[in-house]
């Protein structure tokens, strides 16, 4: 083709591709247009429609007016025809008497507090009253009634408004945090402190300051006695002073009720690596062994125990680590030999790297559904070959218990006797220097046990730490403290022989658990 026509040709396509993209972008540019105009259109219609409604509302206010002025007309008619005595004339007005008004229910009710509650009207203070009540069941301070106590707590909270105004803490470090979920993080400087932000308008009442009265009276009366003393003698940590108001010069005191509740908390569950420490120990094989055995091998009270355990961890905002091999070792001590058989299974199971891991929660589903399975069949605690060995070693270990728990409120009181007051101990320090510094030093191989001085009579005794000679006047009949310091001991029969473990200290219970869990696991 001759080059001057091929450019031709190229530009004539060049100039129509030009042409269809300007007529593309002028259909696109009406079709803008037009949806503008249909959405112009529709608000026009959505105008007219509301300017409809409006009048319409107009009409029906006026009716409604109406209506009730001539209910007042009747009203007012049927009032003045009515006697001095109160009674309508003979045959009746003919005028039909406006409805009863509805009851009256004050602004202020359960679940639905809007402002400071008005003590001096009547529905105030029914309102006010129902917020003091004491809790349905009162607290005694165990810790297996903690949750069902902060859960009243809050369940009294919501509906009368405390959750808002009192139990979120902004504390020292900027966080705002909830007194009944995380109190371990709020301290007594961080109530305080909030407080005196509520009660800034002091003597004025805000809803705030009646909240923590509302939770004060209502905790008072919520707790057993033995309780409630402990929270008294802690009294002044709950109690607070109000802002000093010109022309007194002395801050007026209150208690408080958050800080109370905060002091209760501390008593119940104090946020200490001791407790801690029970927490875990308890949910060692051990321990879960003997819990077990204690409750008659009732698996559901003793995963009850367990998760009370567990909820311990958790409510300090502890790990809880995994204890399905304790679990499953201690399920291996239930005297049934079909139980037995199917924990070994399910432990086995468990071990094997290519099943899935199971948590705790699982593991205990697991095993209640197993002994329900067997309960069933009326087979539950079928007599074995070691029933009478466990039923024994039970027994043994409950006395144990007994004494060991004997010995401790023994050791208590003579702690008490021997250690207060603590002037009485530097006294004996401080004579024990100088001339009777020879108090201090056991007699040699040989030589006496008794000895005089200064008119008066002492012996060696070695159940006195550092004092090595007494009066002798003291120890007539023996010294008391040889029963404190020579433990007990108990002879405990175990597949392998007896064992001699010392029944005044934890060892005890240990090496009983683990007799138990030979003679279990004794094969014939």
């Amino acid at each position: 083709m001759d080059p001057a026509a091929l450019a031709q040709l190229q530009a004539d396509v060049v100039a129509l591709q030009a042409t269809t993209l300007n007529q593309a972008a002028t259909i696109a540019q009406q079709q803008n247009d037009l949806a503008a105009q249909q959405v112009l259109v529709q608000v026009a219609v959505d105008n007219a429609a509301a300017a409809d409604a409006v009048a319409q509302q107009a009409v029906n206010d006026a009716a409604v007016a109406n209506a009730a002025a001539t209910a007042a007309t009747n009203a007012a008619n049927a009032i003045a025809a009515i006697g001095p005595a109160g009674i309508p004339p003979a045959g009746g007005l003919g005028i039909p008497l406006p409805p009863a008004p509805p009851a009256f229910f004050p602004v202020n009710a359960p679940g639905h507090i809007l402002g400071v509650i008005d003590v001096e009207s009547g529905p105030g203070m029914k309102l006010h009253s129902k917020a003091l009540a004491p809790l349905t069941d009162k607290f005694s301070g165990k810790a297996s009634k903690v949750r069902a106590f902060v859960n009243a707590v809050w369940q009294r909270g919501v509906n009368f408004g405390w959750f808002a105004e009192i139990f979120m803490v902004m504390c020292a470090d900027g966080v705002l945090r909830n007194m009944l979920k995380e109190y371990s993080g709020i301290t007594q400087i961080d109530i305080a402190q909030a407080a005196a932000v509520r009660n800034a308008a002091y003597p004025r009442a805000t809803r705030g300051s009646q909240c923590a009265t509302q939770l004060h009276i209502c905790l008072q009366e919520s707790l057993e006695s033995d309780l409630l003393d402990r929270v008294i003698a802690r009294h002044a940590e709950y109690t607070l002073a109000y802002p000093v108001v010109p022309p007194a010069t002395v801050a007026e005191t209150y208690e408080d009720g958050v800080a109370m509740l905060k002091v209760i908390f501390n008593l119940v569950a104090v946020d200490t690596r001791a407790t801690l420490a029970v927490i875990d120990r308890n949910l060692t094989q051990e321990r879960m062994m003997a819990k077990l055995i204690e409750l008659e091998f009732d698996l559901i009270l003793f995963h009850l125990w367990v998760v009370e355990q567990i909820n311990g961890l958790i409510q300090r905002q502890m790990a809880v680590k995994s204890i399905v091999a304790s679990l499953f070792n201690t399920y291996l001590v239930v005297p049934d030999d079909v139980y037995v058989t199917w924990a070994t299974k399910m432990m086995n199971d468990w071990e094997d790297p290519e099943n899935t891991d199971w948590t705790n929660e699982q593991v205990m589903a697991m095993a209640e559904n197993k002994s329900n399975t067997i309960n069933q069949k009326g087979e539950w605690k079928v007599p074995t070959k070691h029933s009478e060995e466990i039923i024994a070693l039970t027994a043994r270990l409950e006395k144990n218990e007994t004494e060991l728990k004997a010995m401790v409120a023994e050791k208590r009181k003579l702690d008490l006797v021997t250690t207060t007051p603590n002037k009485t101990k530097r006294v004996r320090q401080a004579t024990n220097n100088g001339k009777y510094a020879w108090k201090s030093v056991a007699p040699k191989a040989g030589e006496p046990h008794e000895k005089s001085f200064e008119g008066k009579d002492y012996i060696y005794c070695p159940n006195h730490g550092d004092i090595k000679w007494v009066l002798k006047s003291g120890h007539v009949g023996g010294c008391r403290n040889a029963a404190r310091g020579t433990p007990a001991t108990v002879a405990v029969a175990t597949a392998t022989g007896p064992t001699q473990v010392a029944g005044g200290s934890d060892d005890a219970r240990v090496n009983l658990i683990k007799a138990l869990s030979a003679i279990v696991h004794d094969v014939e």
